[in-house]
């Protein structure tokens, strides 16, 4: 018997929505199955519904719910200036575009999924070359990940419930950090969901012993290790957490059989063979360079001290809770996704109760015991950067997800209910007037908590000034440009078009080729006097706060830049211009 057995109620055909495919009959398809239609209080306050309607509704709800979180995550994609991290991973794909040559580097830039998935997003957009493309191409990878995510919860209806899936869904759609990440081109997003995949493809084929969700599974348990390196962390978790379950119920049920009879090994092997296909086909790229298999194991050896050394992104412990309970910098507005956690701790709760309200305790007690190891495993290590915490955050939304529901289950009175309903969705106004600061009018400041070393916007002015100088000069795209400095990205991005751009980190005794423009850090901006005299102008701005760069141009082509604005606005001799000594501090 199952342990679901114990709050079992009349079970309902969910054929269609399961893919219970080898079914001979809806009555067998039920039993097979074992869920149980909902109440009507569920998840929403209300009357009894039909039985279709009670399938049907957790479908619909989420489609809807996956709609809109595809609009709020899509909306001025390239306002907002590329970090730096994201500049390197849209090079790397620039490359793959336009040479369909790839190499996996262990040291840095993490695995290729991300660049091959983004293919045919450049391919659709009608671009022929790398310079064609424009952030919107980049940023919608991610954005579909994000919406994917939402729409897997659909997957573990059984073993969430019903309500819990849909109130999971709507949290994933407005939480912050889940929107803000959405609209970057960082590798995060797609990871969570390949993550959420292989153990909701996992749960299918627990339920039904079908061989095609655990090849599936094992499909995306290698796309986790193609994106990632950091994928090792879940993959401890799920085993872990699967193996403290399995001891959960033994010790608890007093017996040694694992319920929905023993595990097929050969699913499980197929599953896994797949997996490891398909990681070495992409870190191979697909046999070109078979190297590429042995450096994505031997990247671990540099990814493991970085963790625990953890250089300039030491954080303590409690760096990943402190940001979702309570955060705030200056000025800036309160940020909190605690009612995410106030959930998910009702959620882990109530997961070890032997009446549940609604969902499957097997899957729901594994759900808490993941998400707590993930959390542990996260907060003890020392390199923490924000985006990281999607991976157990996520986790701890399908819990809150749970929490939601179950209140609305327990909760008996009428009147009750409608408040608890009521409180439950300004919650969620909240998070999603968050998500909304977060990722327009809060997107590069360093206010926001998600926001980490950005770029500043005055960057773009660098980049402007760069183009309109290139345009009056006599090479056009063609002009010579140098850039000596540590911290250049993402220049190479805003410079993909132009042909001759030649980047150096340090200083040496060299012969730099001549150059009418020359970008610097204010340390090397000495280095142009030094090489080519003292016939240039100089301006300031910003790259990341508290970085600058210098724009040195020449003095031929400053001045016929000058006579371009002189032209435009008769009289005026600078109207534009920086004075060579201007900061621009307030816009880093």
């Amino acid at each position: 018997m199952q342990e679901g057995s114990e709050s079992r109620q009349t079970p309902i055909n969910t054929d269609s929505l399961l893919g219970n495919e080898n079914s001979s009959s809806n009555e067998q398809a039920s039993v097979r199955v074992g869920i149980a239609p909902p109440p009507a209080d569920a998840g929403l306050p209300g009357r009894t519904h039909p039985t279709r309607f009670l399938v049907w509704f957790p479908v619909v709800a989420c489609l809807i719910v996956a709609a809109a979180g595809l609009l709020f995550r899509s909306a001025r994609l390239g306002d907002r200036p590329m970090h730096h991290d994201e500049a390197v991973q849209a090079v790397k794909t620039g490359v793959l575009f336009e040479t369909g040559e790839y190499r996996y580097d262990p040291r840095d830039c993490h695995g290729p999924s991300l660049y091959y998935l983004t293919l045919p997003f450049l391919w659709l957009s009608g671009a022929q070359d790398f310079a064609q493309s424009n952030e919107l191409i980049f940023r919608m990878v991610p954005v579909l990940f994000g919406v994917g995510l939402i729409l897997l919860v659909l997957l573990v209806l059984d073993g969430l419930g019903w309500g819990a899936c849909v109130w999971a869904a709507l949290l994933t759609a407005v939480s912050p950090a889940m929107v803000f990440y959405s609209r970057c081109y960082f590798q995060e997003m797609s990871l969570v969901f390949f993550t959420f995949a292989t153990i909701a493809l996992g749960w299918r084929f627990h339920r039904h012993r079908i061989a095609t969700w655990a090849i599936l599974s094992g499909i995306c348990a290698g796309l986790m290790f193609v994106t990632k390196e950091t994928c090792i962390i879940a993959y401890s978790a799920i085993l872990l957490g699967t193996a403290i379950n399995i001891l959960w119920y033994r010790w608890h049920k007093k017996i040694d059989d694992w319920p929905v009879g023993h595990l097929s090994t050969w699913p499980v092997l197929v599953g896994t063979v797949a997996g490891v296909v398909f990681s070495a086909l992409f870190f191979s790229s697909f046999a070109k360079h078979p190297w590429g298999i042995v450096d994505s194991v031997k990247a671990y050896q540099t990814y493991c001290y970085r963790g625990y050394c953890g250089g300039d992104h030491v954080q303590p412990w409690t760096y990943y809770l402190q940001m979702l309970l309570f955060w705030k910098v200056g000025r800036g507005p309160v940020w909190s996704e605690g009612l995410v956690l106030a959930l998910a701790a009702v959620g882990v709760a109530l997961s070890f109760r032997k009446r549940l309200p609604d969902g499957d305790p097997i899957f729901l007690r594994f759900l808490a015991f993941y998400a707590i190891l993930m959390v542990a495993f996260y907060s003890a290590i020392p390199y923490k950067t924000p985006w990281c915490m999607l991976s157990f955050h996520h986790a701890l939304i399908l819990l809150a997800g749970f929490g939601a529901s179950a209140l609305l289950r327990m909760t008996r009175q009428r009147l009750s209910k409608v408040v608890v309903f009521c409180l439950l969705l300004l919650g969620t106004g909240h998070l999603g007037w968050q998500s909304y600061l977060a990722s327009y009018r809060f997107s590069t400041d360093t206010r926001n908590p998600y926001v980490y070393a950005h770029t500043v916007p005055s960057l773009l002015k660098l980049v402007d000034r760069v183009q309109a100088v290139v345009d009056v000069s006599p090479k056009r795209e063609d002009t010579v440009i140098l850039v000596v400095s540590q911290d250049y990205w993402p220049l190479p991005w805003y410079f993909r078009g132009f042909r001759h751009v030649g980047y150096w980190e340090n200083i040496r005794d060299r012969e730099y080729p001549e150059s009418p423009l020359i970008i610097t850090s204010v340390a090397f901006s000495h280095v142009v006097e030094q090489k080519f005299g003292t016939g240039y102008k100089s301006e300031f701005y910003g790259l990341r706060p508290d970085v600058m760069l210098v724009l040195h141009i020449r003095d031929d082509l400053w001045d016929a830049f000058m006579e371009t604005r002189r032209q435009v606005l008769p009289g005026a001799i600078s109207w534009d211009i920086c004075p060579p000594s201007h900061t621009q501090a307030e816009d880093s």
